[in-house]
């Protein structure tokens, strides 16, 4: 029992709090939306109901043509009045406000998503939440409001013809309640059971939008054309849909079955209904024709707008199982927390000791006892094979993740004690698996909003990357890149796209530069500008490079070579050279393959 109270008090919380956010969001077309509601519950009461016995009484009892005339004209008037309105919200209102709604929803949810961890991107149940939240919730929200209006204009038709039926046929009510307990049991169970039936199906719906996805992205296209991939990408398309056919399938039986139910027990009582009411006219002749008919539509009316009223309060029920996936995304506590100490503009130094990180919900320990200094204005490089950890160490220092065991410093504070945002503002980073924003390039290159001021820096930083074989101008930093969305967008190779990723480094000016796999794209001309721009632009600059070509390397002034998570090697070049350890084997490799001078 307490359960149940629980339950329906977390239903009546999650749709107040999403009824809140439609009120700030628009609260003139929410209280006018409301408010037709009513008016349009009345009105159905008078059209369908009021107006019929009105009429045919009014004719029976011999009334005079021009009062006939005269009530018809009145309800005529109420209907076009309520037309003009009603196609008012619908063409006008409802658009805009839906725009609005959504402009501020996903607004409210995009903030979040900025400031969550990275861990929570390891998590499956993340994604489930949030994609489910992010989509469903862009229509989910106004129908919340829909459903409120709804309900209020249910409960408007029925006041009305409960007050009619008291004094005409209280039976129609015994009837109608009985037949609504049957169809408000079945429709529960049947909605509990199309739920859950969605809920299973989502995995599917994922993995089928990744699979569609590929065939549609140019990321793909060249790989599925020049491989047979596609072979096995269209069998785990196959394979899916079977799996989605398996699950509807098993719920197939109970929801034909409750959805039977639902139907067949509305039309049995209908025409019970209709039996009685025919008996107290004709035999008894109790009533008038007019209120026959009336009463006819009253009932019918009545069990409608009950049953409209017990699927709304369903729809409410669903409404806070989404809702409450996107509180649960929009409470959801950080484990990483700001310190309140703020990083100082200075070149400190930075040191990492005996740290220890495994992933969450992983056993496996990615970075086992790792301990090095980097002093104010060094060049260091991370080495060493695939998932030796290179990458993860960083990570570690960007604090995108705590580690599990020792500690990370700057400038001898512990960085927990910094405040996250403040910390990370002074690194300049560019991550292996960068990328490029469907907006201009001078955007791409500030990572940020463009003003005019900001022109000649973007276009300096341009030019020392060598992206263009011309010195650029505004009007060229202002195309966007990609041609998703502008036909005369700029189209990048691989090589150009990594040095608008250096661009961004040579801009922002930070003293704290991190660079994954920086020269993985470029030719061999553009790799040594590359190597000249890290000896003259970043001289003053705190480096950390991670790379697979260890000619990018050689001018580092220390090295360290990773394996499983430690460090097994670390000195210079020379010094690593002349160990003749897994560097100087990883480094001979390359340079037979490459034309690397042996040093």
């Amino acid at each position: 029992m307490n359960s149940m109270n629980k339950e329906k008090k977390n239903v009546i919380k999650n749709n107040i709090f999403i009824l809140k956010e439609v009120f700030k969001a628009i609260p003139t077309l929410f209280i006018s939306y409301l408010i037709f509601n009513i008016i349009d519950g009345f009105l159905q009461f008078l059209n369908n109901i009021l107006l019929i016995r009105l009429v045919i009484n009014s004719i029976q009892e011999g009334a005079s043509l021009y009062y006939i005339i005269l009530i018809l004209l009145l309800f005529l008037s109420i209907n076009i009045a309520y037309v003009l309105v009603r196609n008012l919200l619908i063409t006008v209102l409802i658009p805009i406000g839906k725009v609005k709604l959504k402009k501020s929803i996903q607004t409210m949810m995009l903030k979040k998503t900025i400031n969550i961890d990275v861990a929570a991107y390891d998590d499956p149940q993340y994604y489930d939440t949030y994609i489910l939240g992010l989509y469903d919730m862009e229509n989910r929200i106004f129908r919340v409001m829909e459903s409120l209006g709804n309900l209020l204009k249910c409960l408007t038709t029925i006041t009305s013809i409960l007050t009619l039926a008291l004094l005409v046929d209280p039976f129609c009510i015994i009837l109608v309640t009985v037949s609504v307990i049957i169809t408000t049991i079945s429709g529960k169970k049947l909605n509990d059971i199309t739920f859950k039936r969605k809920n299973e199906l989502l995995i599917f719906d994922r993995k089928s939008d990744y699979t569609k996805k590929l065939f549609y992205l140019e990321d793909y296209a060249k790989e599925i054309r020049l491989s047979k991939i596609s072979g096995k990408i269209i069998s785990d398309y196959i394979s899916v849909i079977a799996d989605m056919k398996k699950t509807i399938h098993k719920y197939t039986k109970s929801i034909f079955s409750y959805a039977y139910m639902e139907d067949s027990s509305t039309f049995f009582f209908d025409v019970v209904y209709v039996f009685s009411l025919t008996y107290r006219a004709v035999i008894q002749k109790a009533i008038s024709l007019g209120d026959f008919i009336s009463m006819l539509n009253a009932a019918w009316s009545l069990s409608n707008n009950i049953e409209s009223i017990i699927r709304t309060i369903n729809e409410f029920h669903e409404h806070s199982i989404y809702i409450q996936k996107v509180r649960s995304f929009l409470d959801r506590e950080n484990i990483l927390h700001d310190g309140d100490k703020y990083v100082n503009e200075s070149n400190n130094p930075i040191q990492l000791d005996h740290v220890h990180f495994l992933y969450p919900n992983n056993e496996d320990t990615i970075i086992n006892d790792v301990s090095f200094k980097i002093n104010p204005k060094e060049k260091i490089a991370l080495v060493g094979y695939n998932g030796a950890g290179k990458t993860t160490l960083v990570k570690l220092l960007l604090r995108l993740y705590d580690v599990s065991k020792g500690k990370v410093f700057e400038n001898n504070t512990n960085i927990k004690d910094y405040n996250i945002k403040s910390y990370r503002e002074k690194y300049g980073v560019v991550f292996q698996d960068f990328s490029l924003y469907t907006t201009t390039l001078a955007e791409n290159v500030k990572m940020d909003l463009y003003e005019q001021a900001d022109c000649a820096n973007i276009i300096e930083a341009l030019e020392k990357v060598k992206l263009f074989d011309e010195v650029p101008t505004e009007d060229m930093i202002m195309r966007n890149i990609t041609k998703e969305f502008d036909n005369e967008g700029l189209l990048f190779s691989g090589g150009e796209r990594q040095k608008v990723a250096l661009s961004r480094i040579i801009y922002s000016s930070k003293n704290y530069i991190i660079l994954d796999e920086p020269s993985a794209a470029l030719d061999p001309e553009s790799e040594y500008r590359f190597n000249e721009l890290i000896t003259k632009e970043l001289q003053n600059k705190s480096v950390i490079i991670i790379s697979h070509r260890l000619s990018t390397t050689r001018m580092m002034d220390r090295i360290f070579m990773l394996e499983n998570g430690k460090i097994i090697e670390q000195g210079s070049h020379k010094e690593l050279m002349l160990l003749g350890g897994k560097y100087a084997e990883m480094y001979k490799i390359q340079a037979k393959k490459y034309g690397l001078a042996f040093e």
